[in-house]
C-alpha cells in the first residue's frame, strides 16, 4: 500500500474538511489501513501545509491551513472577534440560521469555552470585558481572583494588555505589586473595567516568554529531542505551537528543538512517550525525568 496514494489522500482530506471530521477508527476504515498508517497519512498532510486539529476523539483539517488559504480566500476573525460574534449570536433568538452560525464559529475558531455551563459562560463574559479593556487601554479589577500559588482569593487591580493561550490567560501589569503577571480567566469571578482609570504603566508592559507547553517564566532551557510518528502527531494535537520547532530527520522521525521555561510541561508529556523519544540535548531534562521515575518507583 502506498502511503502517498492520491485517491486515499483525497478521501482523507475530504472527510477531515467536513464539519463532523473523523475519528481514528473511521479513518482506519476509510483508508483500509492500520492506525500506524493513518498516523503516517496525517504526518504527510501536515508536512504539506494542512493543519490537523483534534477535538475530543475527532480529527479535522483547520480552515486556516496554509494549503487551504492558498486554494481559496477566506474571511478570518481573531479569537477575540470570534468570541464577540459568538456572544451576539447566542443572545439572539434561536433560529436555524443562528444555530448554523454558532456551530461554524465553534468549528472554525475552536471556541471551546462555550457549552452552556456556568463556568464557561463566565469565562466568555470575562474575555469580552478584557478585550474591551485592552482595546481602550483601561485598568480593570479582577474580582475574587483565586490564586493557586498563595491559595487565596482577592481582588486584583491590573492593566490588561494581551490575551494568550487561546484566550484562557491574560497578561497584565498588576498596579499594586508593580509586576507583570499572567492571570487565568477561569479563576476570575468577574472583570470590572474602569470608566476613569486608564493605563499608566504602558512602558512597563512586557510579555513573558511562554514555551510551547504553555509554561511561562524568565528562565529558558534548551532541549533537543528525536521523536517518532506517535509523538509527532500528539505534539501537533496537544501543543499546536510546537509545529514551528519540528524538522524531519528521516521518513519516520523528526527533531524537536526548543527552549522551555520549566521541565514540568515537557517532562509530563515525555514521561508517557519515552519509547518514542530520544533526548539528544538537555541534561536538565534527563535529570528531571530520572528523578520523577525514581519517585514513581519509590511510591509503587
Amino acid at each position: 500500500m502506498s502511503l502517498q496514494s492520491p485517491s486515499r489522500l483525497i478521501r482523507l482530506i475530504t472527510r477531515l474538511c467536513s464539519p463532523s471530521g473523523a475519528s481514528m477508527e473511521e479513518m482506519e476504515r476509510l483508508l483500509d489501513a492500520t492506525r500506524r498508517s493513518v498516523f503516517y497519512y496525517l504526518a504527510l498532510l501536515r508536512d504539506n501545509g494542512f493543519d490537523i486539529l483534534r477535538r475530543n476523539d475527532r480529527y479535522y483539517i483547520s480552515p486556516d491551513s496554509d494549503f487551504l488559504r492558498q486554494l481559496a480566500g477566506s474571511i478570518n476573525f481573531s479569537e477575540s472577534e470570534a468570541v464577540y460574534l459568538y456572544r451576539l449570536v447566542s443572545a439572539s433568538d434561536r433560529t436555524a440560521l443562528s444555530d448554523s452560525v454558532r456551530r461554524k464559529l465553534e468549528r472554525f475558531y475552536d471556541i471551546n469555552i462555550f457549552s452552556g455551563q456556568p463556568l464557561q459562560e463566565r469565562m466568555a463574559r470575562n474575555v469580552e470585558r478584557l478585550c474591551y479593556a485592552i482595546e481602550h487601554k483601561r485598568a480593570a479589577m479582577l474580582v475574587n481572583y483565586t490564586s493557586a500559588h498563595s491559595q487565596s482569593v482577592s481582588n486584583r487591580l491590573v492593566e490588561p494588555f494581551a490575551l494568550s493561550n487561546n484566550d484562557t490567560d491574560v497578561e497584565c501589569y498588576e498596579i499594586t505589586t508593580h509586576r507583570n503577571k499572567t492571570f487565568k480567566v477561569a479563576r476570575m469571578e468577574k472583570v470590572v473595567v474602569s470608566d476613569q482609570l486608564k493605563w499608566g504603566h504602558a512602558v512597563d508592559h512586557n510579555l513573558p516568554f511562554t514555551d510551547v507547553f504553555n509554561f511561562s517564566g524568565p528562565t529558558r532551557h534548551h532541549v533537543v529531542l528525536r521523536i517518532g510518528v506517535l509523538t509527532y502527531n500528539l505534539l501537533h494535537e496537544e501543543y499546536p505551537r510546537a509545529a514551528a520547532c519540528l524538522r524531519r530527520d528521516d521518513a519516520n522521525h523528526w527533531i524537536f528543538e526548543a527552549d522551555v521555561t520549566s521541565y514540568l510541561g515537557i517532562g509530563r508529556f515525555a514521561m508517557g512517550l519515552m519509547g518514542d523519544i530520544s533526548i539528544l540535548s538537555g541534561d536538565g531534562l534527563r535529570d528531571f525525568l530520572r528523578r520523577r521515575a525514581e519517585e514513581i518507583l519509590a511510591n509503587a
